[in-house]
């Protein structure tokens, strides 16, 4: 009884936010004083990219480059969170995305500056200058001013650049989630305080972290850097290369509208391969009519006239925060489970299931344009934590079927889209107003890219299982310890059958896998 009083009363407590940064509010950066950073944070890419041409090339290709105006998907939300609610509040977005803008007053005016610094982006000087980190989020940094760049470039002054520049946040986990980490508040326009995105928590919590609470897990840590950093050989003579190669600083993640935005084919390729693989989806039961589950599926004796039911279950095996992440409430990730006849033909119209979070605004309704400052609460969140898993039910009603028709086959693929088709329509339209296209002028005359906001969106198959209902296999202990996962987390209804899932793989466990798995 203690214990319900004790969380009604913390529940009770207005949320505690961060203190804002000095006149930068709602952003939590923090800039030294004037200057507040070096001008060559508009000039990195030039700058910069004479001593290390391979960082600045792979960068050129990234999210980072394309964080700022350049970038329609971005700049169509931000736009509209300042025609609606004033260019004060926009100032959380720019402390991850435009701090050059941020730095210079830029964000503060009623129109943003055509100049450079829209399409600076998050260049080398804002990672290689911080300080100082906090996991608060919204830009939670603490930028210093002095010249990353040496004057004279002696053998001395290298040593001083470089220990300038390797600062002792650059590699931590909390650099990243200075910015991979958000909040919304009543200084954003928002009636309540609500998480944005939290990347960083969600991998703070896990087994890549070192956190043993949910479940024995036997995975090796890892940081942000390890899996979006990974070592590429460096070709064009960068002179901070060891060993023939270089920390990627494509910063490779989920962002395949942006590769095909600006018709980059080697990056999408790149983001593609990066993907696949990253989660598991099985056809992990089946059920016929009445009768009991089976696992795995192929065992189910379809029976025509009857009821079919499928559990599909979908671990997040290597991601280390939740899969899709960034973003939750504009992914365009589903699963799509498709049944046919062993002719080949639709049992059924696909089902497709939303690998997403839904926000709705203060009258209930869905937001799906990046409407942040409208945001309520989320509904449902169907991403999946790392090393979890999550099902979804479907039941098909079988039509009349031959004999020759049989066994019928289903196909479960977890299908990748970077965004919403919803967000994805309205950067194409904002994109052919006036001041669309002076900003892509803009970044084609500064940069030299183009980015064309109405390319079709790729889809990339990231999992696939296809199983045949032929009352053949046999049971696999890790898949029905997953379907296990996957049950224990839905309805409360489901928790005898994830306790029956998970006996079953345990009858079929090796002795050393059972003792290792306390269930």
């Amino acid at each position: 009884m203690l214990a319900f009083f004790v969380t009604a009363l913390a529940v009770s407590q207005p949320a505690l936010l961060p203190k804002d940064g000095p006149g930068l509010a709602p952003a939590q950066l923090r800039l030294p004083e004037r200057p507040a950073l070096p001008a060559a944070s508009v000039n990195d890419p030039v700058e910069c990219g004479s001593c290390h041409p391979d960082v600045a090339s792979q960068w050129r290709t990234s999210a980072h480059a394309l964080s700022s105006f350049n970038n329609p998907l971005y700049r169509v939300a931000i736009d509209r969170l300042r025609d609606e609610r004033g260019p004060g509040p926009s100032r959380m977005c720019a402390a991850c995305h435009d701090v050059a803008l941020l730095a210079d007053g830029g964000m503060d005016g009623k129109e943003v500056p055509l100049d450079a610094r829209a399409v600076a982006g998050i260049s080398c000087t804002t990672c290689h200058s911080a300080a100082h980190v906090t996991v608060d989020g919204n830009g939670s940094l603490e930028l210093r001013g002095d010249e990353a760049l040496p004057t004279e470039l002696r053998r001395a002054t290298l040593a001083a650049h470089q220990e300038r520049v390797v600062n002792a946040p650059l590699r931590t986990a909390e650099l990243c989630g200075s910015c991979h980490r958000s909040f919304l508040d009543p200084s954003t326009g928002n009636s309540t305080p609500f998480f944005g995105m939290d990347d960083y928590g969600a991998w703070r919590g896990s087994a890549y972290a070192g956190q043993q609470a949910e479940r024995p897990d036997e995975v090796a840590e890892a940081t942000c850097q390890g899996c979006h950093m990974a070592p590429e050989a460096a070709v064009l003579g960068d002179l901070a290369s060891k060993d023939g190669g270089v920390k990627s600083h494509r910063f490779l993640g989920a962002h395949t509208s942006l590769a095909a935005m600006r018709a980059d084919a080697d990056t999408l390729a790149r983001v593609r391969k990066f993907l696949e693989g990253s989660v598991r989806v099985e056809v992990a039961a089946a059920r016929v009519g009445s009768g009991g589950w089976v696992m795995p599926a192929s065992l189910a004796q379809v029976k025509v006239g009857e009821p079919l039911e499928l559990d599909v279950v979908v671990t997040n095996d290597a991601v280390g925060h939740r899969f899709p992440g960034g973003t939750l409430d504009n992914q365009g990730t589903v699963v799509r489970l498709t049944v046919r006849t062993a002719r080949g033909a639709l049992v059924a119209q696909p089902v497709v299931h939303p690998l997403r979070s839904e926000v709705v605004d203060a009258q209930g309704r869905p937001l799906h344009e990046r409407q942040t400052h409208d945001f309520k609460a989320a509904v449902w969140n169907h991403t999946i934590p790392p090393r979890a898993s999550r099902a979804f039910r479907v039941q098909v009603q079988l039509p009349a079927l031959e004999p020759g028709e049989l066994p019928l086959e289903v196909e479960a693929v977890v299908e990748h889209q970077a965004r919403l088709g919803a967000l994805h329509a309205v950067a194409c339209a904002d994109a052919k107003t006036q001041r669309g296209q002076a900003r892509d002028a803009l970044t084609r005359r500064l940069t030299a890219q183009v980015v064309d906001a109405c390319v079709a969106q790729p889809v990339t198959v990231v999992a696939k299982a296809v199983s045949s209902l032929d009352g053949k296999g046999r049971l696999d202990w890790t898949q029905a310890y997953r379907r296990g996962l996957a049950l224990s987390v839905g309805l409360q209804e489901y928790l005898e059958e994830a306790a029956q899932a998970f006996a079953a793989g345990l009858a079929v466990a090796p002795a050393e896998a059972s003792a290792q798995v306390r269930l």
